[in-house]
């Protein structure tokens, strides 16, 4: 009977590692993938210039980092974010509403944009910011109700504005 038990308690301390419960991690994540992993500490980044377009800066490691090159407080705050170690970069809004916009684009031509769908801050994903970038970040007032409480605005940074 002792036998079984013990078989029985091995079984399920095995599933309850697999499913990301005890020491495997929260939601599947691996603890061999050490601290760069996402949600991990952002020893090292997991990404890396163009690797990162379209991907969570927290996640992949390059918020510790980041950044501000550009900032507007009126009417809401938008912030344009670069981490040197990833060599991308996001843009964040701050104190908006619901349905705001905020947008990121490259010279390059890809851009990404987050939508404000509960509270008032969002941040978009990361674009590349490689060599000689240059950058603009946008916020655009939610117009469902009519018309914008504010009129689109944007910020710009390159190269030169890394500190």
């Amino acid at each position: 009977m002792a036998a079984v038990t013990a078989a029985v308690s091995a079984l399920v301390a095995g599933l309850f590692n697999a499913e990301g419960g005890g020491t495997g991690g929260a939601r599947g994540e691996s603890v061999t993938g050490g601290p760069a992993g996402p949600g991990g500490d952002g020893a090292s980044p997991e990404c890396l210039g163009g690797g990162c377009q379209g991907r969570d800066g927290d996640e992949f490691g390059c918020g510790p980092d980041a950044q501000v090159l550009a900032e507007r407080a009126e009417p809401i705050r938008l912030q344009l974010k670069y981490s040197p170690t990833c060599q991308a970069a996001w843009a964040k809004i701050l104190d908006g509403e619901k349905g705001d916009r905020v947008t990121v684009s490259s010279a390059g031509g890809k851009s990404v944009e987050a939508v404000i769908a509960y509270g008032h801050d969002n941040y978009t994903k990361m674009v590349s910011a490689e060599g000689q970038f240059a950058l603009t970040a946008c916020a655009e007032s939610d117009d469902a109700d009519g018309a914008p409480r504010w009129k689109r605005f944007c910020v710009d940074a390159t190269v030169k504005d890394v500190k």
